[in-house]
């Protein structure tokens, strides 16, 4: 039974014995001495621990720096929101508190603090708010990326090889020749024939035949942008030039029309002059009776 209340005792000596610090302070031994010393408060930083008689000293937090909580260590750097990225400040940092921020919508964070956030590709950020697909006929192959047009392929005289998407551009083929064919029957047997037809791009010479009785030329239609402008000025000067040999037609018409009008007219008079002049005879009778 003593036994029992010894051990009794000797626990209620060592608890009453145990340091207990609050929240706002931590336990500190100096010189085989346990004290404890008061913690930083929010909004500042540790400079130097309690030593002897002297208590922790302790510092505001620099600028872009804060602490949320009694601490004895140093203030932790503000998150900084990266709008290039999609993440938005909701809440700028204090010295207790640190900064919020959100993503755009549409974005996917990359990490807990939503400092930096992904546009997947198929879209595009736009006024850093929010990540919307690309339009019809856009596309982006990476992630923040920005809507591109697809490749036009017919303007380019390609094929297209495969349509585009919202994450891909389209697939043209090489350059191609769209040709007209016509058909000649000859009056007998089979006969071959060999036509050669120019790359509109390349100038390599593809040789075609047939042994069908017919004959197939190939016609290249898709002209070079050159062969385009060559024709056209050549067709301006000949319409340039029919219509100089109209006008000169025209006038020789107008002409021979006025030459024709003013002969009767001529003729009258030349006519009149005659009928009003005296006979010869008459003039030799007047004479002689004077």
């Amino acid at each position: 039974m003593w036994l029992q209340t010894l051990a009794m005792a000797l626990s209620l000596t060592l608890t009453h014995g145990a340091l207990t610090c609050s929240p706002e302070q931590y336990e500190f031994t100096d010189g085989g001495k346990e004290r404890c010393c008061k913690r930083c408060p929010p909004g500042q930083e540790l400079v130097k621990r309690c030593q002897g008689n002297q208590e922790t000293q302790c510092q505001p937090c620099k600028s872009n720096y804060f602490s949320e909580k009694y601490n004895y260590d140093w203030c932790s750097k503000c998150s900084t929101c990266n709008e290039n990225f999609g993440s938005r400040t909701m809440k700028k940092c204090t010295p207790t508190s640190n900064a919020v921020c959100r993503c755009a919508d549409g974005t996917t964070a990359d990490n807990p603090e939503n400092t930096a956030c992904r546009c997947p590709k198929g879209n595009q950020l736009v006024n850093k708010t929010s990540c919307i697909p690309c339009a019809e006929g856009y596309f982006s192959q990476k992630d923040d990326g920005k809507c591109m047009p697809w490749t036009n392929c017919t303007a380019q005289g390609r094929e297209t090889l495969k349509n585009g998407t919202r994450v891909m551009d389209a697939v043209c083929g090489k350059n191609s020749i769209i040709t007209s064919t016509f058909s000649v029957e000859p009056p007998r047997a089979e006969t071959t024939v060999f036509t050669s037809a120019r790359s509109a791009t390349h100038g390599v010479h593809n040789i075609s035949h047939s042994t069908n009785g017919s004959l197939t030329p190939t016609v290249p239609t898709h002209w070079s942008e050159i062969e385009r402008i060559g024709c056209s000025f050549f067709l301006f000067i000949m319409g340039l030039i029919l219509l100089g040999i109209a006008g000169v037609i025209i006038l020789l018409m107008i002409l021979q029309n006025c030459k024709k009008k003013h002969t009767p007219i001529l003729q009258g008079l030349q006519a009149g002059r005659k009928s009003c002049r005296i006979p010869v005879q008459e003039e030799h009778t007047s004479l002689n009776k004077v």
